[in-house]
Parts: C-alpha cells; sequence; structure tokens
C-alpha cells in the first residue's frame, strides 16, 4: 500500500483504493490529519488536474462524492468536510 496518493498515482496499481486511517500516539486527531494531508488535499488537487475523475469517502454513515464538475458550483459555500459530518 503506497504512503500517500502520489504513491499510488504512480503505481496505478488499481482503480479505487480503500484507505483506513490507523490510529498512534496523537489518537483520532493525528489520523484524521494525516489522511487529510496524506489523501484528501492530494485527491483533490489531482482531481483538479485530471489526474482521478472522481473522490468517494466514506464515513461512518454517509457517503460523499465529488467529481470535476462539482468543483464548478462556484455558487456554493465552501464548508469543510469535517463541519459536515456533524
Amino acid at each position: 500500500m503506497p504512503a500517500d496518493l502520489q504513491g499510488a498515482l504512480e503505481a496505478e496499481a488499481s482503480v479505487h483504493l480503500l484507505i483506513l486511517p490507523t490510529l498512534d500516539a496523537h489518537g483520532p486527531a493525528g489520523a484524521l490529519q494525516r489522511l487529510e494531508t496524506h489523501w484528501l488535499a492530494p485527491a483533490l488537487q489531482a482531481l483538479r488536474t485530471r489526474q482521478l475523475s472522481g473522490i468517494h469517502l466514506l464515513a461512518g454513515t454517509r457517503a460523499y462524492e465529488l467529481r470535476r464538475l462539482h468543483l464548478a458550483r462556484f455558487w456554493r459555500a465552501l464548508m469543510p468536510w469535517t463541519e459536515q459530518m456533524a
């Protein structure tokens, strides 16, 4: 398993990836921060540059989907994904 999204894109091993954040000494906050830094932010950038066609995020009982055309919805207020989960 690659350590980050860039490694997965270079390997081109799979069309779909399942990423499960693991806990360490920093607890859940550290796991979510690593997920954001190493996977979600780069995935958003890869979506903008057309390296990815879409992002599907499953978090607990919620599911989110983001496609390139969704980025053109400039009239919508931006809300961090962490606030949407509340």
